[in-house]
């Protein structure tokens, strides 16, 4: 797996085929609400997550291992995340460091985001200070880590407040196992 020596960007438009989009929204029926405030940033969104194996979320994640050139064990499972009107998540990182990492056993090199709508206003993802617009189906893809092993700082990234109905997005990350 390549791993740069910066901050890269990587935008697929269209990368979601619409039975995929639709499997992950009907995944998310019933999720209930919640407010996380995490020591980085807080968040005002509805979590759960694909733990079970589903034709729709294996082609996909496929499709995003091959991009990268990843093995498929490199994986979290598949995050669906439904932000209410007003929703955000503030400035934070997504890689592991200290305790956490420790905990863990193992890092987050990439972070994978698909956008399931974009019939909201605002919304936009901001990474290492770039605007991403949301479009649906659209993948963005951005490394956590350089390719020494140290924390990216140019990746930090938040989700800006939508508004009129909700934003709803997928997100996984490739990890790779740290020895300690």
């Amino acid at each position: 797996m390549r791993i740069p020596g910066r901050l890269e960007i990587l935008e697929k438009p269209n990368f979601l085929h619409p039975s995929v989009v639709e499997f992950y929204i009907s995944m998310m029926t019933g999720m209930g609400s919640a407010n996380v405030h995490g020591d980085q940033g807080s968040r005002r969104a509805e979590c759960t997550w694909v733990r079970r194996p589903h034709l729709e979320d294996l082609g996909c994640r496929s499709s995003i291992l091959a991009i990268l050139g990843s093995g498929v064990g490199d994986m979290e499972p598949t995050q669906l995340v439904r932000y209410p009107v007003g929703g955000f998540y503030g400035p934070h990182y997504d890689f592991f460091a200290g305790d956490v990492l420790l905990s863990k056993g193992y890092q987050r090199i990439w972070t994978c985001l698909a956008y399931l709508n974009d019939d909201f206003v605002g919304g936009e993802t901001v990474i290492g200070g770039r605007t991403i617009v949301p479009e649906k189906g659209k993948l963005v893809i951005w490394n956590n880590i350089l390719e020494d092993g140290s924390p990216c700082m140019e990746s930090i990234h938040e989700s800006l407040a939508n508004e009129r109905t909700e934003k709803m997005i997928a997100i996984t990350w490739i990890v790779k196992k740290v020895i300690v």
